[in-house]
């Protein structure tokens, strides 16, 4: 992979596509080793194998995952200007599943936009009722799947499913800087996978924005652009010859017209004598007579389901208002009115552009104030005295009118009720809080164990004290060190875990705020963990302690043992 460092501020990396080293699905992992004896090999080999599942998100898409989308999710503006898109907070996610084998590289998700009366949402339907059966064959049949589904005419969806190649284009990733952004959220990274839709809103009408899977949906998603329509009656792509005889039997058999087709064709029963000459022009209601497609002649009226579904990852709906762009906005100022006198359907502006307005007070008493928006016809100076932590804070008396001046007040309660109206920030601030606790409680009870608790227990307990926490402490550090580490060939990880900063005795003796180096190392049993346990033979076992006390090799051994330590002042 190319070079990831962060980009600068104020710019962005574009990556055409980051793919997982290993795609969603089952594996299988056989690790072997062949054992040499005078460098000559053994008939055996060591084989053992592991399996493991590589998981991603299928049929649903925790909203974690989604970091944002534009436009915003019940938003009303013009945005007929705009291609939809989402942001995933995971660069590889659009990439950890298969479209399609022959062609790996393409993402299985895409954004496709409706307008709300061209789909129909349904909640929690099975897998098996959502996708066709061979498709469903090919996700390995899954049992008791529920999922969300859109439901589509099957010529909408043709005009505005992207091709093979299209659906890769419509999907990139983004580096970014965590510091340039509105949340630097402590757990971004900086990268994002962003999926386009190929549909611009209409002005006026309400778009329904959906996230589906197309994980082996070879039977929607064209390997190629679609080419023009020929002329002349069609069913799904398949010219239809007809010569719509009057007379035709619509109790002869109809076929089924395969995979490829754009629906399914029944049997509707007799049309002699009902229809007569009459053809039926129902947009439903494709074959009249007799026809032939693909070789086999049929007869009487077919009636096409031209409905399909796809599994819905993650939809939102907006509004287009259709006017209202920043330029129109701008155009459309009335720049005249500020320093006039107000007429019949205008505020009173002053030449500094302030507006005068009635504030009801917390004290519930009415206030002349003063209030200007962001657009003002002179240059401003930046205001120094912030960040302000209320909106009280930013209310001051402006030099140019000398009243009261709450633009600054309300901007910041705009921004207060716009970061609280942001989930993610909802959560961030909660985990920011949480972790303040955390660290304020871990400060408290350490100036409880070096203030207080000396105070409140006897010498004695307060000698034993490391003695009782060595074991805790231990075993915290253990466990902690040789997490996920796997095996090892250090069964009692002395080892492993030597250098581990918590074993170190000068950072326990600074920690503990021990007097000397020395009772950090007794504290740790540094000595005994670096020093080499000579194998010994095992006792014999005794059924009594009279048994046991007769064993003179035995007691010998253990006041030898005993000298030993003693000796080397172990005890």
């Amino acid at each position: 992979m190319a070079d990831t460092t962060p980009p600068p501020i104020g710019s962005m990396y574009l990556w055409d596509a980051i793919e997982p080293p290993l795609p969603a699905g089952q594996y299988k992992l056989t690790a072997t080793a062949e054992a040499r004896f005078d460098g000559t090999p053994t008939t055996e080999q060591l084989a053992r194998d592991r399996f493991f599942n590589v998981d991603a998100p299928r049929f649903a898409l925790p909203p974690s995952e989604v970091a944002g989308m534009v436009p915003p999710r019940n938003a009303h503006g013009p945005f007929h200007l705009s291609l939809p898109h989402v942001v995933l907070g995971r660069r590889t996610l659009p990439w950890e599943r298969v479209l399609d084998p022959a062609h790996p590289a393409a993402p299985w998700m895409a954004l496709l936009l409706f307008e709300e009366d061209e789909c129909t949402i349904l909640d929690q339907q099975p897998l098996e009722d959502v996708v066709p059966p061979e498709v469903f064959t090919r996700l390995g049949r899954p049992a008791g799947v529920l999922c969300d589904a859109v439901e589509v005419d099957h010529d909408v969806l043709h005009d505005v499913m992207p091709s093979m190649e299209e659906v890769s284009l419509l999907t990139h990733v983004r580096q970014v800087n965590v510091d340039d952004r509105e949340l630097a959220a402590g757990d971004s990274d900086g990268w994002f996978a962003v999926v386009v839709a190929n549909r611009l809103p209409r002005p006026g009408t309400t778009s329904v924005a959906c996230l589906v899977s197309l994980e082996g949906r070879t039977d929607v998603v064209p390997a190629t652009p679609p080419p023009v329509a020929p002329a002349g009656p069609t069913v799904g792509g398949d010219v239809f010859e007809s010569s719509f005889f009057a007379d035709a039997d619509a109790s002869d058999a109809v076929r089924d017209l395969g995979p490829g087709l754009l629906g399914t064709f029944r049997d509707v029963g007799s049309t002699r004598g009902a229809l007569g000459d009459a053809v039926v022009m129902d947009p439903k209601v494709e074959i009249v007579g007799h026809g032939r497609l693909g070789g086999d002649v049929f007869g009487g009226i077919a009636w096409v389901e031209n409905r399909a579904r796809l599994v819905l990852l993650h939809r939102w709906k907006f509004d287009d208002d259709g006017s209202g762009t920043f330029p129109e906005l701008m155009q459309a100022l009335d720049v005249g009115m500020i320093g006039t006198v107000a007429t019949s359907g205008q505020p009173v502006v002053a030449d500094t552009g302030h507006m005068p307005l009635t504030l009801h007070g917390r004290a519930g008493v009415d206030e002349a104030v003063w209030y200007r928006g962001p657009l003002v016809p002179d240059q401003l100076s930046r205001d120094t005295l912030g960040p302000y932590h209320s909106a009280d804070q930013a209310r001051r008396v402006s030099p140019e009118t000398g009243a009261e001046d709450v633009s600054y007040a309300a901007a910041f309660e705009v921004g207060r009720l716009l970061a609280a109206a942001d989930q993610r920030l909802g959560v961030e601030l909660m985990r920011w809080r949480r972790g303040a606790y955390h660290a304020g409680a871990r400060c408290d009870v350490l100036r409880l164990v070096t203030n207080r608790l000396p105070a409140m227990l006897p010498a004695a307990l307060l000698d034993a004290l490391p003695q009782a926490v060595l074991p805790v402490l231990a075993a915290g550090v253990l466990d902690r060190v040789t997490q996920n580490v796997g095996p090892v060939a250090d069964p009692y990880r002395t080892e492993l875990i030597a250098g581990a900063p918590g074993l170190d005795p000068d950072l326990v003796q600074a920690a503990w705020r021990l007097p000397s180096r020395a009772d950090a190392v007794r504290l740790l049993n540094a000595d005994v963990m670096s020093s080499t346990v000579d194998a010994v033979e095992t006792a014999p076992l005794f059924a009594s302690f009279e048994e046991a006390a007769r064993d003179a090799e035995g007691i010998a051994r253990l006041d030898g043992a005993r000298t030993a330590r003693t000796d080397r002042g172990e005890i």
